[in-house]
């Protein structure tokens, strides 16, 4: 999969990338359907949008033919790429790139629940591991 371009997505971007990485591939009007029920954004500017993601590199564009329902749209970006590269620029900016700090942070705001906490501990654990070899 592709690196994230320069800066990040914003935040209707993410909206249309969560939709393709749960979803798959959609065409403009599947797309402006999955989004209706939060969205107040016309095909138009939709279509603008996606148009700017594939310059960005977020998405892949399909061209086909209206009788094969129109161009398809398909994330060029995985979901675990993209949250790396932003959670890495949030601990950069934010916490001097401690990663440490970061998860500290986003652990003790986050109210965990023990499943979570569980989880996290089990990440830190192989995480361990692989440092120690």
């Amino acid at each position: 999969m592709a690196q994230l371009s320069r800066g990040h997505p914003t935040e209707r971007e993410l909206e249309i990338l969560k939709v393709l990485w749960k979803d798959g591939p959609h065409t403009m009007r599947q797309m402006h359907e999955a989004l209706s029920l939060t969205s107040n954004t016309g095909s138009k500017a939709l279509l603008t949008i996606m148009n700017i993601m594939v310059k960005k590199g977020y998405l892949t564009l399909q061209r086909r033919s209206k009788a094969e329902g129109g161009n398809l749209y398909s994330a060029k970006v995985t979901q675990p790429s993209t949250a790396r590269a932003m959670l890495q620029s949030l601990a950069r900016r934010l916490f001097g790139s401690s990663v440490a700090s970061a998860i500290q942070n986003l652990a003790i705001a986050g109210e965990l629940d023990q499943a979570e906490l569980s989880e996290l501990r089990h990440a830190l654990n192989e995480l361990a591991k692989k440092h120690k070899t």
